[in-house]
């Protein structure tokens, strides 16, 4: 009796002790980590979408200033957008 006494408390241990609080933080911070790089790729193009292509066929005689604009625009709604939400 005293052994399915102790195998029933180690097993209650084991399910709602560190291991399980341990995957549930991981999952959660899993699941927010996937929407937040969801969000990011989806607000910026991930460097693919239309923007990168208008910079990189723009004929100017100010390169650098046109990357620092190409920057700008990447920082807007990745930055000044969310934060004010917050």
């Amino acid at each position: 009796m005293e052994q399915l006494e102790a195998l029933t408390a180690a097993f209650a241990n084991f399910a709602w002790g560190t291991p399980l609080l341990i995957l549930l933080v991981g999952g959660g911070l899993l699941g927010v980590m996937l929407i937040g790089i969801s969000r990011g790729a989806f607000s910026n193009e991930a460097g693919l979408g239309t923007e990168v292509m208008a910079h990189g066929a723009a004929k100017t005689n100010e390169p650098i200033r046109e990357g620092l604009v190409g920057m700008l625009g990447l920082s807007i709604p990745c930055w000044f957008v969310p934060v004010p939400h917050c």
